[in-house]
Parts: structure tokens; C-alpha cells; sequence
């Protein structure tokens, strides 16, 4: 058996003899009470007594594509999987980052300033709760549960809720006209209670990213006539939807290998067949998140592409709106050659799910079969961004990594992964000698901080160096060492060892030699020919 990537890692790590080292390994109280707990082992495999909770969400919303309100109700049963009995229960209520008064890492616009989540209403076990006794803080809540839930049983929530898009983009969701939304951390989520630290307590700044168990949902987006949505998992009901002429090229761009041209923008009202209202019904399982995203004025163009020797259609979509000095229309054949080469060359492990949209809106961030983001005028980008928020995929969605403790492996994992291609694909992008400079220019500063520090300590420039550059400059080195057969089939062994899809990880330094290395970064923002790495999430 091939030893695991964060085993292999060690052996990167040490590639950098930078200063003396100390061998002791540090092994943080959690993880060995895991060990000793049998869910956790020594060797990053999961133990004999590991287990995940899982949630099944039932959702019905609607968008009001003026003012950008989001009205919607849940039914949600939550299966307690641990050993324990659980006196409380988590929510994330992300929206609450734009809350007066909300701690946030991020500059937000004045215009984007709301009440947060609006819950109206939550029922345990069909019991009213008392909304006013939910604690709510840094976009979580607390609730202590009426009675304890037994281990190995379920409960059953609904949940009323709303809350107003942000008026202005950021880099992972917006706002982009009157009827062009892209919509994420949009629903009353059940946090993670693990064999580590319990429920996650971790709030949302705006800045660090997320840890979720795999679900599943149901999802029902009611949308005003003459807008077109996209979203996480299958597509229900085209066919009651779509009219006969877009229904055809919708079927044909599944098996094209060629991009189809769903629709123009002048063409989004003849899409859909004239009933008023549409309700778009989604569904997608063993998935650790839903987004959607709505527009009625872009390109939608299509293809197709067979995975697993044929046993399976990825129906690849490019959400764009078109323009002559725009790059955006590269991002279709892109995103469909890094899924292929994902596939079947490196790391080799089919692309897990039906499909992957590339919604054309703001900054660079990855959900679930969908991508925001603005490449804009530049090749150097369209490039990076859309081979690097894919990858993702991989890391942190089939394995389940927790981005929010150690982000260094999903960002990791995600520079790494398209690196070499990237260069095969536009000879212009050369992040590994771009980071290589950056990496002897800011190495030994203040802004060199241990990886093994949890990644939601680190804030700013400090935190971009390490779960980026230095962690992708690490795995680059690993294969250096030992050669890209050996990393491959490593990652592999990784994810079959997890059980894909059921696999969270927590990392311990007895994975980790620990050792102060002195490599970072220095993120700048793109713009200028000789490019300082920008920010992606």
C-alpha cells in the first residue's frame, strides 16, 4: 500500500534545509485522544471507530431578482452518527457576516449592511424553539435542544428564513446586475460535529474558508419568468422548463464534444416556455454544499464529456457574458481539458460528479459543481483561475479536508495539482517560477508562520503565503524527490483509503515532521507582466 500524501509530505517538507530542525514530533491533545478513541490512527487513515454525521436538506426558495431577497424554508433531518449524546446543536447562518455589528476580516460596503439571516421560524422535532434563545455569533448559532439526541438517532428541524444578496461583488459571491446573481452560504446549515474538537465553533469572517459534512439536498428555486438558473447537482425538470428549441441543444451540448451555444443573451426569454413563474428542481447527493446562479443576460454555452471510459456524462457549462475583449469564452474548451486531464492523467481519479459550471460574475471561488469568477482581459488568468478553482474538486471536496484549520492542503493540493498543465496550456504561466522568486524573497519574515498552525489564526498576507505558495511549492518538491508516478498513485491510495465522499480529515503533526521552515510567499495583486501571485480561494 502506498503510503499516505500527508506521510510523503514529510519528505517535501525536509527538502527545504533551511535551518536546523528539531525531530521531536508534536502531537496536539485532540488528535491523540482520537487515537486513543480508535476513530483516528497514527497514520492518517481513518480508524477502525471513525464515523460522520450526515444531513439531508429539503429546501423551497425564491429570489426576487430586483432587490436580491432570498425567502426560503427547509426541512432538515440531522443523523447523529457519533457515539455521543448531543445536548446542542450548530448552525452556520453565514449571511449574518453582513450583520451590523458582525466581526468580519473583510472590508464590506456600507450599501451592503443588513440584518444577517432573518429566521422566522424553527421547529425541533415539530416543537416551536424560541428564537430568542439561540446565540448567535460571528455567523453561528447555538441552540441547546430541548431534549439530548441520542447517539445514533435523528432529528428533524424546519426552518424559516431570508436574507438580502449583498448589493456588491466580492470574490465569492454577488451581485451583478438586477437579474444576475451568483448565490452561496445562502441556507441554515447544520455545522460539523466531529471526533476531534466536537461541533464546530469556528465562525465566518469573511476570510478563512469552510469545513461541512457530505449531504444531501432537494431544491426547489422559484424564479420570475425569462431568467435562467444554474446549480449544484442534477437538473430535475428540463423538460417541463425549456422550450423545444433550447431543451434540443441542451441534450445535444451533453454529448458534444464541441461547445454548443445554448443561448445568447437576446435569446434568455425564448428559453423557457411561457407560464410565468418557473420553479427549477435540483438535486445532489453525498455533497458538502449547494449553491446556485441566476442570470438573464449572458451566454450559455455547453459541452460534453465522458469519464470513466464512457460510464459516465459531465455536462460542462460557461456562464459568460460575451464581448470581444473578453477571455471568457476560452473557459469552456478549458474547463472541460482540466476535467479530462483530471480524469485520466493526474491525479488520475474520475471527476466525481454530473457536472461543472462556470458562472462569469466576481473573483475566484469553488462550490460544488459550480465556479464564480472574473478572468476578465487576461489569458494569464483565465488560465490559473479556472484550472485552479476545479481542482478543488478534488481537495477539499471529494476528500472532505477541513479548509478551515488546515487550508494549506486544499490550496494547496489545488496549486499543485494543474500546475504542470497549466503551462502546457498558456506557456506564459509559470507559477511555480513566479512563486519560486516570491517564495527566497519573503522567506524568514514575519509573515512565515508554521503550517501546522491552524489556518483560522492566521490572517492577511501571512495566511495566503502558506496555504498557497508554500504548500504548492512543497508538493512540487515531493515530486521532485520521487517522481509524479509515485505522488499519483499516492493520492489515489489517499482518497480510496478515506472511503471517497465519507473521508474528513484532521491533521497531526505525527503526519507532519515538525519543522520551522522558513518558506512563504508575498501575494500581490495581479496586473502587471511580471505578476505577483493574486489571491484565489
Amino acid at each position: 500500500m502506498f503510503r499516505s500524501i500527508l506521510q510523503l509530505i514529510l519528505i517535501a517538507l525536509t527538502a527545504i534545509p533551511l535551518t536546523a530542525q528539531n525531530s521531536d514530533l508534536f502531537i496536539y491533545r485532540e488528535f491523540e485522544n482520537a487515537v486513543k478513541k480508535g476513530t483516528r490512527t497514527m497514520d492518517g487513515v481513518p480508524g477502525s471507530g471513525y464515523w460522520v454525521n450526515s444531513t439531508n436538506y429539503k429546501i423551497k426558495a425564491s429570489l426576487e431578482p430586483v432587490t436580491g431577497k432570498i425567502s426560503g424554508e427547509a426541512s432538515i433531518v440531522f443523523s447523529n452518527n457519533s457515539p455521543d449524546d448531543l445536548k446542542n446543536l450548530t448552525f452556520n447562518l453565514y449571511p449574518d457576516l453582513y450583520k451590523k455589528g458582525a466581526q468580519r476580516n473583510i472590508d464590506v460596503s456600507p450599501d451592503d449592511i443588513t440584518d444577517g439571516m432573518n429566521l422566522q421560524e424553527l421547529n425541533i422535532n415539530g416543537i416551536p424553539f424560541p428564537l430568542d434563545k439561540m446565540q448567535r455569533n460571528k455567523a453561528k448559532g447555538l441552540i441547546k435542544l430541548p431534549e439530548p439526541l441520542k447517539s445514533k438517532t435523528s432529528l428533524s428541524i424546519t426552518v424559516k428564513w431570508s436574507f438580502t444578496m449583498p448589493k456588491n461583488p466580492d470574490a465569492r459571491i454577488g451581485t451583478y446586475g438586477d437579474s444576475s446573481y451568483f448565490v452561496a452560504y445562502w441556507y441554515p446549515q447544520i455545522a460539523v460535529y466531529d471526533d476531534i474538537t466536537g461541533w464546530d465553533a469556528l465562525g465566518y469572517e469573511g476570510e478563512h474558508e469552510f469545513y461541512n459534512d457530505n449531504n444531501n439536498f432537494e431544491v426547489e428555486l422559484t424564479i420570475p419568468d425569462d431568467i435562467l438558473v444554474w446549480a449544484t447537482g442534477t437538473h430535475l425538470n428540463p423538460k417541463e422548463l425549456f422550450s423545444d428549441l433550447y431543451l434540443k441543444r441542451y441534450e445535444a451540448a451533453k454529448t458534444s464534444d464541441k461547445p454548443v451555444i445554448i443561448c445568447e443573451p437576446n435569446e434568455v426569454k425564448d428559453v423557457l416556455k411561457p407560464s410565468g413563474v418557473k420553479t427549477w428542481k435540483f438535486s445532489a447527493t453525498d455533497v458538502p454544499d449547494f449553491s446556485f446562479s441566476v442570470s438573464n443576460n449572458m451566454r450559455w454555452e455547453a459541452l460534453g464529456l465522458q469519464v470513466e471510459n464512457g460510464k459516465r456524462n459531465v455536462l460542462i457549462s460557461s456562464v459568460y457574458r460575451p464581448g470581444t475583449d473578453s477571455l471568457v469564452g476560452e473557459v469552456i474548451t478549458l474547463s472541460r481539458h482540466i476535467i479530462k486531464y483530471f480524469s485520466e492523467e493526474f491525479p488520475g481519479i474520475p471527476y466525481p460528479y454530473e457536472t461543472m459550471t462556470v458562472f462569469n460574475g466576481s473573483g475566484g471561488m469553488e462550490f460544488p459543481m459550480m465556479v464564480n469568477q472574473d478572468v476578465a482581459n487576461d489569458r494569464w488568468l483565465a488560465t490559473y483561475v479556472t484550472t485552479h478553482e476545479i481542482a478543488h474538486t478534488y481537495f477539499p471536496f471529494l476528500t472532505g479536508t477541513n479548509e478551515k484549520r488546515f487550508s494549506w492542503l486544499d490550496e494547496g493540493m489545488a496549486v499543485y495539482l494543474p500546475l504542470s498543465e497549466q503551462t502546457k496550456i498558456f506557456n506564459g504561466l509559470r507559477y511555480d517560477e513566479i512563486t519560486a522568486t516570491n517564495l527566497s524573497r519573503t522567506m524568514g519574515t514575519q509573515n512565515d508562520i508554521p503550517l501546522m498552525i491552524p489556518s483560522h489564526f492566521v490572517q492577511g498576507g501571512a495566511h495566503m503565503m502558506g496555504a498557497y505558495a508554500r504548500s504548492g511549492m512543497a508538493f512540487l518538491i515531493l515530486e521532485n524527490i520521487i517522481g509524479k508516478d509515485l505522488v499519483k498513485k499516492s493520492l489515489q491510495e489517499f482518497v480510496k483509503s478515506g472511503n471517497t465522499n465519507t473521508q474528513r480529515l484532521t491533521i497531526s503533526s505525527s503526519q507532519l515532521i515538525k519543522l520551522p521552515v522558513k518558506t512563504s510567499t508575498g501575494f500581490g495583486k495581479h496586473g502587471s507582466s511580471t505578476k505577483d501571485i493574486p489571491h484565489w480561494d
